[in-house]
């Protein structure tokens, strides 16, 4: 439920890229690129599968080419949560465009005018220019002055002719066309490759994409290029969307989903009262992380989490305190490892005062775990056990949860 706003958003944005007021195609063309990548989060795909094919096609693909070069960006660089082949996949479909533009490139060279200092150097050098061509057509010995002459001018002349750096690139309208004609021509793939600009997550992907039309990404490409269903397929999707939405069985979870996705932005907590174990993970997992503690810290409490927290009735609420409690008496009494350098004679870990975000995070964790403590109470008291499996509830029940 929390996540509708996003899908209605996302729905929109996709009629720009169908052309279509049928929200049935719009959703399975949702249902349908998701389903080619790494991106398995049903939010994650509403968030980031509109952005890169509106994005894409902007600078020539096709709808089937966007959706193939973020899934299989998504897929080959591990992006299980899409944002990254995002901007990737419209980096390089811009940067594919600049490079091979619908008008055509003319060749790139490093020829130039001489400057002021070296025409004027030019002309000194003609006399003896001209004695050594003299002298080279009677065939005669050449001084050293006049090999000079010679290679001077030698020089002059390669500065106005100058080297090609690029030859003349032919006009090409479509992103599909430009990768081909990259996989054609692999010297100046790799000089594309080598000018271009991308985010460190995405660059080796994009790399063999480019430079190598028998890498897994660039046969996964060809491939997801011409998966994308026909409208009646996009139909039939959709209509399986609407379906799984009415059933959805995290609704049952609607409120404590709420609180957790608006602590992850303002770490400030609602209701965690009924939230189930698998919801409680995520949210912990979440309040651990956006509080600033490390990705090792955090799988750490987490492995402990899971290990203790089917203990008793209330055992996931309990640990969960638990472990908010430490991370709040850590951020109250934060320690400082200073960086040991050459000249270091001494000296370790010492406490420092908590800055303002810390204290401002300790309190409101504190506050988290004393609600956390409430509904251990609140469902110990009703006999209402939580466990790590959503529970079942009527479709009347859900709703009142909301």
């Amino acid at each position: 439920p929390e996540s509708l706003p996003s899908f209605a958003g996302a729905m929109l944005d996709l009629a720009k890229v169908t052309g279509s007021q049928d929200a049935r195609v719009n959703r399975g063309l949702l249902l349908a690129v998701g389903g080619l990548s790494r991106v398995s989060e049903p939010s994650q795909q509403a968030a980031n599968i509109p952005k890169a094919l509106i994005g894409v096609r902007g600078f020539g693909a096709s709808t089937a080419g966007a959706a193939a070069l973020w899934a299989s960006l998504s897929t080959m660089g591990a992006d299980t949560e899409g944002a990254m082949s995002r901007t990737g996949a419209i980096a390089l479909a811009q940067q594919l465009e600049m490079f091979l533009p619908a008008a055509g490139a003319a060749a790139e060279t490093t020829a130039r005018p001489l400057t002021e200092a070296e025409a004027l150097e030019r002309e000194r050098n003609r006399k003896a220019l001209a004695r050594a061509r003299l002298r080279q057509a009677a065939g005669g010995q050449l001084t050293g002055a006049e090999i000079a002459a010679i290679r001077r001018e030698e020089r002059f002349a390669q500065i106005e002719a100058g080297e090609t750096k690029l030859p003349a690139r032919p006009g090409i309208a479509s992103m599909e066309k430009r990768l081909e004609y990259l996989w054609a021509n692999p010297e100046l793939a790799k000089s594309f490759y080598a000018a271009a600009s991308f985010e460190k997550a995405v660059e080796a992907p994009i790399r063999d994409l480019l430079t190598d039309p028998n890498s897994p990404i660039a046969k996964l490409y060809r491939k997801e290029l011409g998966m994308l269903p026909s409208n009646a397929g996009l139909i039939a999707e959709g209509g399986r969307m609407v379906s799984a939405v009415r059933g959805e069985p995290l609704a049952v979870l609607a409120g404590t989903q709420r609180m957790y996705a608006q602590t992850q932005e303002e770490l400030l907590l609602g209701n965690l009262i009924g939230a189930s174990g698998a919801v409680n993970r995520e949210g912990l997992r979440t309040l651990l992380e956006a509080s600033g503690m490390g990705a090792t810290a955090t799988r750490a409490e987490m492995l402990g989490f899971e290990a203790r927290s089917g203990v008793g009735t209330t055992g996931g609420y309990r640990e969960a305190t638990a472990i908010l409690r430490r991370r709040q008496g850590a951020l109250q009494r934060p320690w400082e490892v200073p960086i040991p350098s050459e000249f270091d004679t001494g000296g370790g870990a010492y406490q420092r005062a908590p800055s303002e975000s810390e204290r401002r995070n300790a309190e409101l964790l504190g506050k988290a775990a004393a609600m956390l403590m409430d509904a251990a109470k609140t469902l110990k008291d009703q006999q209402r056990p939580p466990t790590l499996e959503r529970p079942t509830m009527t479709r009347e029940t859900a709703a009142g949860s909301r």
